[in-house]
C-alpha cells in the first residue's frame, strides 16, 4: 500500500457493470480507492493518481436496500471510513513522534 500523506484519502466509487444479455437487471461495481484529497475519481481502472484497494464486482442493483449492491456499498463505506480513521491516527502518531524528537533535541542543547 501507498504511504499516506495529508493529501490522500480513501473514497468509495460506483460504476456500471456491463453484463451479457443473459443477465436481466442492472449490475454495478463498487470499489474503495485511495486518491489525492479533492481529486475527482474517474474510473476504477485508472491507476495514474489512485490506488484501488478493494472492488466488489457485478453486484445486482435491485429496488430495495437488501440488494447485493446496497450491501457492497455499505461494506465499502465501512472500509473507507475505517481506513481513513486509521490513516488519521497514523498521521497524528507520526506528528506526535516528530514533536517528541524535536523536544528531546532541544533538551539536549540546553
Amino acid at each position: 500500500m501507498t504511504t499516506l500523506n495529508n493529501d490522500h484519502e480513501y473514497v468509495v466509487r460506483v460504476s456500471v457493470a456491463r453484463m451479457s444479455s443473459a443477465y436481466w437487471g442492472r449490475y454495478v461495481h463498487v470499489g474503495v480507492v485511495l486518491t489525492r484529497r479533492g481529486r475527482r475519481v474517474v474510473s476504477l481502472r485508472n491507476t495514474r493518481d489512485q490506488e484501488v484497494v478493494e472492488v466488489w464486482r457485478n453486484q445486482f442493483r435491485g429496488k430495495t436496500g437488501r440488494c447485493a449492491a446496497a450491501a457492497a456499498l455499505q461494506a465499502a463505506r465501512d472500509l473507507a471510513e475505517q481506513l481513513n480513521a486509521r490513516s488519521c491516527e497514523d498521521r497524528l502518531d507520526r506528528q506526535q513522534r516528530e514533536a517528541d524528537v524535536a523536544l528531546s533535541s532541544r533538551e539536549d542543547v540546553i
